[in-house]
């Protein structure tokens, strides 16, 4: 089934607005799939321990191929959309995830017509004023803590939590 997640590193105050980053999914019947069904190896938290320049690069590719080749691998799911929309800061968890749907419902339309680039948001009507701004970034916060799960199960929709 197709699904969206809220990206909480995309969600932020923006020109006294509250940004959302909506990631949005394939699911295996839908055209582009495989392309976003990836395996990727399982990166320690401790990294590469081999020889590094200064910008933190490998010194020796080829060692560092090994290396790559030696992790274990996952299988999982990218994104083939991640979409941002702006909204005011009194903005409900409804609200968003209602948005949410729309969203996802658009992108895997114009993503089926292989026309992305069609995604567009509602005009918004930004500002400096330093209220707002703070408004914004305590919604931002509770967005963050917010259980999209319950509202999943309310708005009968497909949500899921990064």
């Amino acid at each position: 089934m197709s699904y969206v997640k809220i990206n909480p590193t995309g969600c932020n105050e923006r020109n006294g607005l509250v940004q959302v980053r909506f990631d949005c999914y394939l699911e295996p019947t839908d055209v582009g799939y495989t392309e976003h069904h990836v395996t990727v190896p399982v990166i320690p938290k401790e990294g590469y321990l081999g020889k590094v320049d200064e910008m933190g690069a490998p010194v020796d590719m080829a060692d560092y191929d090994r290396w790559i080749a030696s992790l274990p691998t996952e299988t999982r799911d990218n994104p083939f959309c991640c979409h941002f929309r702006c909204f005011e800061p009194d903005i409900t968890d409804e609200g968003i995830g209602k948005a949410g749907e729309e969203i996802l419902a658009m992108a895997k339309a114009n993503h089926t017509k292989g026309e992305l680039s069609k995604n567009v948001n509602p005009p918004v009507k930004y500002s400096t004023n330093i209220v707002k701004i703070q408004a914004s970034l305590s919604r931002v916060n509770s967005i963050k803590n917010s259980d999209f799960a319950k509202i999943s199960a309310e708005l009968g929709s497909k949500w899921q939590l990064i």
